[in-house]
């Protein structure tokens, strides 16, 4: 029945969209479908991920960067939330464009970090330091020492290094998704199982 409710939400929180659409008040029905969202992420946080998307797309159609962005937020961190890494590299991409547009260039170095650690925990560690060679000038110097730190330890299979460099105060002080996903990457298994895989060819 709860599963059914949140359906109901959902459908009709896209059908009062549709409607604000049709009126000429996308930005409403945008806000409607972010209020639907609210309402289900605790319990039904795939349904809200939807909301958010539609609403970043009913606010693009219309130019709106500055709201865009804070949709386009609220995806990124959902997804790394959900563990849907794939999507996850995209909407941090798509959140970083938009940053571009509005010149927030102290959030794309934040993302860039987020980026860096969303692909690690994908177990792709060239798509890590491709990240890293495409965003990183524009972090702060503590991230970008940090980062440089973190992607020679994955480098050398040293889990030691990179538990130290995840430990380091600014990613312990990212938003609460970002942070949980440093502190759980998988670097003992991770690690030493590439450095086995290698010796042991």
């Amino acid at each position: 029945k709860e599963t059914n409710n949140q359906m109901k939400i959902e459908e009709y929180a896209n059908r009062a969209c549709h409607l604000y659409q049709q009126h000429g008040s996308p930005e409403s029905g945008a806000a409607a479908l972010d209020k639907a969202a609210k309402m289900v992420e605790n319990e039904h946080p795939d349904v809200a991920l939807r909301l958010y998307q539609h609403a970043l797309e009913v606010v693009m159609i219309e130019d709106s960067t500055r709201q865009g962005g804070e949709y386009a937020t609220k995806i990124s961190r959902l997804t790394v939330k959900l563990g849907l890494f794939d999507q996850a590299t995209d909407a941090i991409r798509r959140e970083i464009g938009i940053n571009q547009q509005t010149e927030s260039y102290q959030q794309i170095g934040r993302l860039a970090v987020g980026l860096v650690l969303v692909q690690l925990a994908r177990g792709d560690t060239v798509a890590a330091e491709k990240a890293f060679k495409e965003w990183g000038n524009y972090c702060d110097p503590p991230e970008v020492q940090t980062l440089e730190m973190l992607l020679q330890a994955f480098d050398d299979e040293d889990p030691e290094a990179a538990a130290q460099a995840l430990n380091s105060p600014f990613i312990k002080h990212m938003d609460v998704e970002y942070a949980r996903l440093a502190r759980d990457l998988p670097l003992q298994g991770y690690l030493r199982g590439t450095k086995k895989a290698a010796d042991n060819p």
